[in-house]
């Protein structure tokens, strides 16, 4: 829905009007860490990283991403792990 959204914006315009970010969890996921229910806290903060570094890194006053940090906490909440807080 996010990239349809951004589409969209980008067929009316012509140009980018807002940066789009591509989805966090599978870069996680593409760099060896797991984000199923054995994820690790080295890969729960490497999603925070990715995802703030993104956003950091947008060139428009108007980001859309199809992820957040809130998808982080489902990853955790689902966690198998009774230490990861």
């Amino acid at each position: 829905m996010a990239r349809a959204l951004f589409d969209h914006l980008l067929a009316r315009a012509g140009r980018p009007p807002v940066c789009f970010i591509e989805e966090t969890a599978r870069k996680v996921i593409a760099s060896g860490l797991k984000l199923d229910r054995n994820g690790t806290l080295d890969a729960y903060l490497a999603y925070v990283q990715m995802q703030l570094e993104a956003e950091r890194a947008a060139a428009a006053p108007t980001v859309i991403s199809d992820r957040s940090l809130a998808d982080l906490l489902a990853y955790v909440r689902t966690n198998a792990d009774p230490n990861i807080p």
